[in-house]
């Protein structure tokens, strides 16, 4: 017999640990969004300060591009996938699948980017804007390690520190 209690509070605790993780992920997210307003104004040397020197950089009608690079690779295993749910397999006996069988992945790598673009104009950035796969909001958490020294201490997420 199991005790409940016990069960029940691991449980919990569990699951709280899980949305602290991921609240801690999306908030990486939502302040590189933020950034993009928030850094407008900041001068040229502050920023060069915080995020260091840019890999690129470009000048064209009174205003300059400073680019930098951030890059992440993600790992999946190989495995399978399937609905959720019992079928009655082609050889008879239940399994979880869907109805063709779960489908099978090999392991595989992604490489996911960042390319964070400040323009600069009369020595203070006027704009910023995210390419590769940040331009996907929902990854925009990819742009972090560029702008996360650029704000101020308290918006820094524990897991970035």
């Amino acid at each position: 017999k199991v005790p409940m209690k016990p069960l029940i509070r691991n449980s919990a605790l569990a699951l709280l640990s899980v949305t602290w993780i991921a609240g801690c992920a999306d908030l990486a997210g939502q302040q590189a969004m933020e950034a993009k307003s928030t850094l407008i104004g900041m001068p040229k040397a502050a920023l060069l300060a915080c995020a260091g020197a840019p890999e690129r950089q470009a000048a064209a009608d009174g205003q300059e591009f400073l680019t930098y690079t951030s890059n992440r690779i993600e790992t999946y295993s190989a495995g399978a996938y399937g609905s959720l749910g019992t079928v009655w397999g082609p050889a008879g006996g239940w399994y979880m699948g869907n109805a063709a069988g779960p489908a099978y992945y090999d392991a595989r790598s992604l490489n996911r980017s960042c390319v964070a673009t400040f323009t600069v104009k009369n020595g203070k950035v006027e704009k910023v804007t995210y390419g590769g796969d940040a331009a996907d909001a929902n990854l925009s958490g990819l742009c972090w390690p560029i702008i996360g020294a650029c704000l101020a201490p308290a918006k820094v997420p524990a897991t970035a520190k």
